[in-house]
């Protein structure tokens, strides 16, 4: 449309308005938005503009608008699409009221034919020389280092029919089995595949329920769009493993062995072969493009770079000695009593609920064997996130690692079947903040233990499960990087501690002039 300056024979002109709307109406939409075959809207536009000013109208920038973006929708969670781009409702832009409707329905009707993604800020022209034209703002830039926006959306629709091939090959009953077993506890690591369970039995359920064909399959393009990397891909995910063989009649104890060989962390996500040629020159286009060199230098963490949930008190300072009212001084508390009783059995979850809040002192009692864990984070704080639930806008780059099936108390500087005084109690960083966005990583705690230090530092531990998704198809060269660098050593004490999943951990817990011992044997 041109500029207000060069359309002087039009009265009060109404375009100022008409852009304001379409971009508060976008601003709103918030996506994700998706494409449709909506065809011929520039010429719907123009048919329901007034005879004065449809001329005037004709403008090859909106055109152009119309084309790649006046189609977009969003979808709601009752499957109903919705225009992304225009108002629905035009009082306030009356000289556009019809035209927007005839738009709008075309819209409504046509059918939903992907996601759309753009790298672009800005959708459209905004001026061309003294011409002002149709644009918004895209709240929500793609950026990938391997893949272009063209890519991805092709790559989306890859994943629809990935997921309805899933679904229609395993029954809903299938899914619905196997959630109680994820839930239980009795099969091998089962956090990294409850999510992706549960989601395809919603899936399931509303496609059962949707009885609108149309918005059946708009509910499966807006799962689609929302869906963590690699959920769709169910054929090729762990999920179908355990599905098949629940489909299969399998008795459980071999559902659990199967199960339990492929979720095996040296198995799990992890190349077999060293990296090829090619994949090597494919991580350096992804390091280059996110700018992530930085990303993978990795250091011991220390206590200033962990969040936790208990750590002892301070000491309380009495006043000073030898002042005028010293004699008033209180007599010395009465010594620290323990129960010589056995320790006392007790969850994770009530032990964190019950004890730690009034906890004062933490012991740890020291086993031969047992799964000792060291935390990292970047050595350069100000390198992109490179972790799943490290964020641009929520920053939290600390990892960890733990041997598999335990190690040595020795190796971290531990005496066995002594007493370690407990430093601080954490979560596992994916649970860090109000919203944890990894739940596939599971629930768990750490307790940090003083003057623990693994005595070993041959690799960096950047494990392909806790890379983000744009790192996953070069994940054998990360992995091969990780495994012969070593963790940078920081100015503070690093913090290693023992993990609290799994194992039966035993605790003397001091709390006022009371000890006593507790046997941590399950989360809850």
């Amino acid at each position: 449309m041109k500029a207000t300056a060069a359309r002087i024979h039009v009265e009060n002109d109404p375009f100022p308005a008409l852009l304001e709307s379409v971009m508060a109406h976008f601003a709103a939409s918030e996506g994700p938005y998706f494409t449709t075959d909506a065809e011929g809207l520039f010429e719907l536009f123009l048919s329901g503009l007034p005879d004065d000013i449809r001329q005037v109208y004709t403008c090859h920038s909106c055109r152009h608008f119309f084309e790649r973006f006046g189609g977009l929708v969003t979808i709601g969670p009752d499957g109903k699409q919705r225009p992304a781009v225009w108002p629905l409702s035009s009082v306030t832009v009356h000289a556009f009221a019809d035209a927007l409707q005839l738009v709008n329905l075309a819209i409504i009707r046509a059918k939903v034919t992907g996601v759309f993604l753009s790298p672009d800020s800005i959708l459209g022209t905004p001026e061309t020389g003294v011409w002002h034209h149709l644009y918004v703002r895209n709240p929500k830039p793609y950026r990938h280092a391997l893949l272009t926006a063209g890519q991805a959306m092709a790559e989306k629709s890859e994943e629809r029919g990935m997921l309805l091939r899933g679904l229609a090959e395993f029954r809903r009953d299938t899914v619905e089995r196997a959630i109680p077993l994820l839930e239980s506890d009795s099969l091998y690591r089962s956090e990294k595949v409850l999510g992706v369970a549960k989601w395809l039995l919603a899936r399931h359920d509303e496609r059962e329920t949707t009885k609108h064909k149309a918005h059946r399959e708009n509910l499966t393009w807006r799962a689609v769009a929302t869906a963590p990397p690699g959920w769709c891909h169910v054929r090729s995910t762990m999920i179908s493993t355990l599905l098949d063989d629940i489909q299969s009649g399998m008795e459980f104890g071999a559902i659990s062995r199967r199960f339990a060989e492929k979720m095996h962390p040296l198995q799990y996500l992890r190349p077999q072969a060293p990296p090829s040629a090619g994949n090597i020159a494919q991580a350096e286009k992804a390091i280059e493009g996110l700018k992530a060199a930085g990303s993978l230098r990795r250091r011991y963490a220390t206590m200033a770079d962990i969040q936790t949930l208990w750590t002892p008190p301070a000491p309380v300072q009495g006043p000073p000695a030898g002042g005028v009212f010293g004699h008033l001084l209180p007599k010395q508390p009465a010594e620290v009593q323990s129960l010589e009783i056995p320790p006392v059995r007790i969850t994770w979850e009530k032990f964190a609920a019950t004890v730690l809040p009034t906890a004062t002192k933490i012991e740890y009692r020291v086993p031969s064997l047992g799964p000792f864990v060291a935390l990292i984070t970047a050595a350069d704080p100000a390198s992109p996130p490179i972790l799943q639930w490290d964020r641009e806008d929520r920053r939290n780059p600390v990892s960890w690692y733990v041997y598999h099936n335990g190690s040595r108390a020795e190796r971290w500087g531990l005496a066995q079947g002594s007493l370690v005084e407990v430093s601080a109690v954490a979560l596992f960083p994916p649970q860090w903040g109000e919203a944890p966005p990894s739940a596939h990583h599971g629930t768990g705690a750490i307790c940090i233990l003083r003057g623990a230090k693994d005595s070993k530092n041959e690799s960096n531990a950047l494990f392909p499960e806790i890379l983000r998704s744009e790192f996953h198809a070069v994940r054998a060269t990360i992995e091969a990087h990780s495994n012969r660098t070593p963790l940078e050593i920081p100015d503070g004490d690093p913090v290693a501690g023992v993990d609290l999943r799994g194992w039966d951990q035993t605790f003397r817990v001091t709390t006022g002039r009371t000890v006593l011992s507790y046997l941590i044997d399950r989360w809850s």
